[in-house]
C-alpha cells in the first residue's frame, strides 16, 4: 500500500454571537502509512462573517518567518562560498 498524502486548507471551529460567525481556518498536512500516520495542523486565519460579508484576518507565524529567513541566509552564504571557491580554482 502506498502512503497517502493530503494537504488542504479547512475551516474548523465556528462560534456565533450577536449575528456574527467566527471561524478558525487552518492548513492540514496528513500522511497515512500502512502502519499508522500523522496529522500536522496550523492555524492560518480567522474568518468573520457578518451581514452577508466575510472578512479574512491572517494569523502571522513569526517562528515560521524566522526559520525561512534563516534558511535563505544559509543558502545565500553557501552560494557565496561556492562562487568564491570556483573563482579561486580558475585563477
Amino acid at each position: 500500500m502506498l502512503p497517502k498524502l493530503m494537504w488542504k486548507t479547512q475551516n474548523n471551529l465556528s462560534w456565533t454571537q450577536n449575528h456574527r460567525t467566527i471561524t478558525l481556518q487552518s492548513q492540514v498536512l496528513a500522511v497515512q502509512l500502512p502502519f499508522g500516520g500523522f496529522v500536522w495542523q496550523r492555524p492560518t486565519a480567522v474568518l468573520v462573517a457578518e451581514n452577508g460579508r466575510t472578512t479574512r484576518t491572517p494569523i502571522p507565524d513569526p517562528v515560521r518567518t524566522i526559520w525561512l529567513a534563516g534558511k535563505i541566509t544559509i543558502a545565500l552564504l553557501l552560494l557565496i562560498q561556492f562562487i568564491h571557491t570556483c573563482k579561486r580554482k580558475t585563477k
